[in-house]
Formats: structure tokens, sequence, C-alpha cells
């Protein structure tokens, strides 16, 4: 028999004894969370940007590399067609340092 939970908080079941089985798969939210390298190579081969390495740490850091994150921003950065980092002034932007 195989049960799935899922919760976005730490769950109050005993879970300890299933732990010390290896019965029990946890999946946390780091895991699901794009490493650096990961979100370069989504950000380049799946939404076809070329972007600094820079541009990426910081577009990784301000969405704390969840691909959702990753993909919206790349999409509106498609859309827009503006610069990462230095937007027009009133265009604000994802990267604008100003904000950070």
């Amino acid at each position: 028999m195989c049960v799935v939970i899922t919760s976005r908080v730490d769950s109050s079941l005993p879970l300890a004894r299933l732990r010390a089985l290896h019965q029990l798969t946890e999946l946390l939210a780091e895991d699901l969370r794009f490493t650096l390298t990961e979100a370069d190579q989504f950000l380049s081969q799946m939404m076809g940007l070329n972007l600094t390495a820079d541009d990426v740490t910081a577009l990784d850091a301000r969405t704390e590399g969840w691909a959702a994150g990753l993909q919206l921003a790349a999409t509106s950065m498609q859309y827009l067609a503006v610069s990462l980092v230095y937007p027009h002034p009133r265009a604000g932007g994802l990267l604008d340092k100003r904000q950070t």
C-alpha cells in the first residue's frame, strides 16, 4: 500500500518510525527549487533567453529558484523586451537594482 500526504507545513503525524524504517519519502521546499545551474539551463534552453551570469544569479535569487517564478519572469522579459538590470527608469523591472 502507498499513501501520499501533502502539506505546506510540517506534519504533526508521528513519522519518525517511518523515517527510521526508510518507508517515508519527503520532498521539502529546498528539494523543489532549481539550483543556479538548473535555473540557467531553464532560462536559456527552455525560455530562449540569453542572459549574463549576473542576470541569472539575480533572477534566481529574486524567485528563490522556483520554476513558476522563473517562467513568469522570463515570459515577462520576453514580452516587455526590457533590459534586466537597468530598465527604463519608468519601467521598473524584475532585477532593477534600485529595488533590492
